[in-house]
């Protein structure tokens, strides 16, 4: 092959070549969306950022720091908020204002406690509004604040569905009879015992119902009824063995000793001769 033909074949295979390059860079241009699309957007990467500081706030809790899972579920409620998720917002103010409650900090209990209910009232999620009217009695009755942990309760009872959760149901109730109970009202706190207990049943709970047999025992110790505060605590005994709680069942057999121990005569001391 001459110089010239061979010149015009390599100068085809540079045209050739050329154009290969020229259609992959194309291509790889066009498929670049894919690799975009891989990539999380700001908003996913606030969000996940949120779930795990959530996440790490309730594996704090749980473990007793409290300081920790308190700046941690600050956290995760602010970005929860720049993200605009409500719901997750509301879950962690209201698990802030468990934490604040746990360590007897019952106005900043309260101050989270309207947070997170305000935000679930107006996204119309009631069983949360349930149990944060709950937690608002318990909150205030900790204070001594009997007419607002009343009105918290009742607000409570009020939305609670008849054919919905019986559980909570019971517990609001328990509730509202420990208020009673608090304020020295016992007629008052056996009847919400009394709804307590067939409502618990209702949702076969046996912790439950031990603390609500435990709780009508106290009544009747009050009413100097000994007998049936015997009956109540053994049902309560009862129970907790049912529902596996060792220190519950701990706690009730020392009642039960100091009751024994009330029954007993006097021993009596012969004088000295």
């Amino acid at each position: 092959m001459s110089g010239a033909p061979r010149w015009a074949v390599i100068g085809a295979l540079l045209v050739v070549l050329a154009g290969v390059v020229w259609w992959m860079r194309e291509e790889l241009g066009a498929l670049s969306w894919l690799w975009e699309a891989d990539k999380p957007s700001p908003l996913r990467v606030q969000r996940d950022e949120a779930n795990s500081l959530f996440d790490q706030a309730g594996a704090a809790f749980g473990q007793g720091r409290f300081e920790e899972a308190r700046a941690l579920y600050q956290r995760a409620a602010a970005l929860y908020e720049e993200v605009l998720d409500e719901h997750n917002r509301a879950v962690a103010l209201e698990n802030l204002g468990l934490v604040e409650y746990n360590q007897r900090r019952y106005l900043e209990a309260d101050t989270h406690y309207r947070q997170a209910l305000t935000i679930y009232q107006r996204t119309r999620e009631l069983d949360r509004c349930v149990a944060v009217y709950k937690q608002l009695g318990d909150n205030a009755r900790a204070m001594s604040r009997y007419e607002d942990a009343r009105r918290f309760y009742r607000e409570a009872r009020a939305l609670i569905d008849p054919s919905g959760d019986r559980r909570m149901a019971a517990r609001v109730a328990l509730a509202q009879g420990l208020t009673e109970d608090d304020l020295h009202a016992l007629d008052a706190a056996a009847d919400f015992y009394t709804q307590a207990a067939a409502l618990a049943a209702d949702a076969s709970d046996p912790h439950l119902l031990g603390e609500i047999a435990q709780a009508m025992a106290r009544v009747e110790q009050q009413r100097d009824r000994p007998e049936q505060a015997r009956e109540l605590l053994q049902n309560a005994l009862a129970q907790y063995g049912a529902a596996g709680d060792l220190a519950a069942q701990a706690q009730v057999r020392e009642t039960l000793m100091q009751l024994d121990a009330a029954r007993r005569p006097a021993s009596t001391v012969s004088p000295a001769r």
